[in-house]
């Protein structure tokens, strides 16, 4: 994957330097020890985090928070081989920024992607959403996996579950994997 650069300022300070994204496009890889936080507090109206809609990307050590919408959709026929994990959706971790609807949406046909993983650290935070933590919808919708993530609300708090759901699937979504029995690969749902 090519990586993709942040620029940050003020409070917020990246732990590893990016370099820019390759001119000739592709996939994109965000990795690194420290969360990015991308906050929607500002939109008016509609909107969502971050859209994919293409193979192969990797999306890593991202915060999803104050979205109108989704933190982050994944959709489409294209939308293949994606791999989301070590990212916050809805919560800093210590707090909730819900995001309108779900922290992350597959949709349209999305297939084969991975929302977590086995191995420390590859798991994502799911807390507080307005909806559900993610949401798989539609008919297409199909062998993707949800591995190794902490969904509903933080580790000693009262509040911060979802107001729906921690994981929904609906409207034709099939053939999805929650959870495994291999170790690491099972997910922790508290509410």
């Amino acid at each position: 994957p090519n990586p993709m650069e942040f620029t940050v300022g003020g409070a917020l300070q990246a732990e590893d330097p990016l370099t820019a994204l390759d001119d000739a496009g592709g996939p994109l890889s965000r990795t690194g020890v420290g969360l990015v936080a991308l906050d929607g507090s500002l939109l008016e109206g509609a909107g969502s985090g971050l859209t994919i809609v293409s193979a192969d990307n990797e999306v890593s050590g991202l915060m999803f928070v104050n979205f109108p919408e989704y933190g982050l959709v994944i959709s489409g026929t294209d939308a293949v081989g994606n791999v989301i994990e070590g990212c916050y959706f809805g919560t800093d971790g210590t707090s909730s920024g819900a995001n309108g609807e779900s922290g992350l949406l597959l949709e349209a046909g999305a297939t084969g992607n991975l929302i977590g993983g086995d191995t420390e650290g590859r798991g994502n935070l799911f807390s507080g959403n307005a909806h559900s933590g993610i949401t798989l919808r539609g008919a297409g919708t199909s062998e993707n996996r949800v591995e190794g993530n902490r969904i509903g609300a933080l580790e000693g708090a009262t509040e911060g579950a979802h107001a729906f759901a921690g994981i929904h699937l609906y409207d034709g979504a099939s053939n999805n994997h929650i959870g495994d029995d291999r170790e690491g690969a099972g997910n922790i749902l508290t509410g």
